[in-house]
């Protein structure tokens, strides 16, 4: 009974999650406008493109940083998945499959005898070359 709870409790927190990411993402263009508004003056002083102009001949106010800022929300919102890249990955059935992994018997088996003579691995049986 206890699991019925829990899994009503995440899928309560789940959609609520979801609902309150849409509403911030339905509200951003005027959460962004009115950060304008709260900042105008010091955008204007600071940032806008025009900030070097007389003042009679600024016609700007701290416009286009807004619009700069709009378009770029605009553009993130248009295309979200632009910057993800696509990998192709092994399908997992061939993996699934082969579980557990089988080795050749030849690399399962140890060398022959020749090879390890050979090759200078001794036997334990083989007295010790410096005594």
């Amino acid at each position: 009974m206890r699991s019925a709870a829990f899994v009503n409790l995440l899928l309560r927190l789940s959609t609520g999650m979801m609902a309150a990411a849409l509403l911030i993402s339905l509200l951003l263009p005027s959460l962004i406008v009115g950060h304008f508004l709260l900042e105008r003056d010091r955008i204007e002083r600071e940032l806008c493109v025009m900030r070097d102009a007389a003042p009679e001949q600024n016609t700007c106010h701290g416009n286009c940083v807004l619009m700069r800022q709009l378009n770029t929300s605009e553009r993130k919102a248009q295309a979200p998945f632009e910057n993800l890249e696509v990998r192709t990955q092994p399908s997992l059935v061939a993996d699934v499959l082969n579980w557990p992994p089988v080795l050749p018997m030849r690399e399962l088996a140890a060398p022959p005898l020749r090879v390890m003579l050979l090759d200078g691995i001794h036997a334990i049986a083989d007295p010790v070359p410096w005594g």
